[in-house]
């Protein structure tokens, strides 16, 4: 996303929003009392807590690497439609 600068001219800088991601073992953590203070007490009991923050652990990696490759990508194309316009 293009910003404008107060003179109404495109800026050369961009805006970047993310979401804020817990680590995992803090997800599963929550995930794990949620669970058990609201009557699913089985899936606690079970999935072994190790299993879980794997299983966690793993997503959490994957999506970080998805999100880093997305955005080389992203700032790739950027700085090359900036050449391209100079």
């Amino acid at each position: 996303m293009r910003q404008i600068c107060c003179n109404h001219e495109p800026c050369h800088r961009y805006l970047v929003l993310t979401h804020l991601q817990t680590q995992p073992k803090s997800f599963v953590r929550f995930a794990r009392a949620y669970m058990m203070d609201n009557g699913l007490e089985i899936v606690p009991k079970l999935l072994p807590l190790s299993v879980h923050n794997a299983y966690q652990t793993a997503r959490w990696s994957v999506g970080a690497t998805y999100t880093r490759i997305k955005h080389k990508g992203f700032i790739k194309k950027q700085l090359k439609d900036l050449d391209s316009e100079v």
